[in-house]
C-alpha cells in the first residue's frame, strides 16, 4: 500500500517513533526520520525528498507547526498523529491535513497515511501551452515536475 513511497516520521517518543517507521517499512515504504526535535525534521526536509508525512504536534523543542508549514507548501499529504488535535487555526488553514489521535490501530494508520490527500499546486497544473506558471523547467519523464517532484503535470 506505502511501496516506493517516501515517509517523514517526525515524533519525539522514542518507542512510538520505531514502532512507526518499523510499520511504515513493512508495508513498502522508505522511512525518512525519525525525527524528534522540528529543527532535525526541518533539516530532512532540506535534504530529502519526501512524498507523505506523519507528524506528532508537540516534537522536543516545540509544536511542529513550521513542519506542517513547508510541507503544505510543498503540497505533500500529511497525518497528524497526536494525543490532543491540531488547533482551531492550523484546522482551518490546513483542512487537508488528517488528524488521528493516539493510539491508533496500525492498519488505520497505513491507511490513512496511504489515502492522505496534500494541497493541489496549482501553479504546475500545466497544459501543455508554454512552461508552467511555477517556473520550472519541465520534462516529458512521469508528468513530474522536475524541480519539486510534489508537483504533479497534468499534461505533458
Amino acid at each position: 500500500m506505502l511501496s516506493g513511497v517516501r515517509i517523514l516520521v517526525a515524533e519525539d517518543e522514542c518507542l512510538i517513533a520505531l514502532d512507526l517507521a518499523d510499520m511504515f517499512e513493512d508495508a513498502g515504504a522508505t522511512v525518512i526520520g525519525p525525527a524528534a526535535p522540528v529543527r532535525e525534521a526541518l533539516s530532512l526536509l532540506a535534504t530529502e525528498r519526501v512524498d507523505r508525512a506523519i507528524l506528532d504536534f508537540n516534537l522536543a523543542d516545540g509544536e511542529v507547526t513550521p513542519v506542517l508549514e513547508m510541507l503544505s507548501s510543498k503540497g505533500v499529504p500529511i497525518v497528524v498523529y497526536t494525543g490532543r488535535g491540531l488547533p482551531n487555526e492550523l484546522s482551518s488553514k490546513h483542512p487537508d491535513v488528517t488528524v488521528l489521535r493516539k493510539p491508533e490501530r496500525a492498519e488505520r494508520l497505513i491507511t490513512e497515511l496511504a489515502a492522505a490527500k496534500g494541497k493541489v499546486l496549482p501553479e504546475c497544473d500545466w497544459q501543455g501551452n508554454g512552461p508552467p506558471l511555477c517556473g520550472n523547467d519541465v520534462t516529458r519523464r512521469g508528468n513530474l515536475c522536475p524541480q519539486n517532484p510534489q508537483h504533479i503535470l497534468s499534461t505533458i
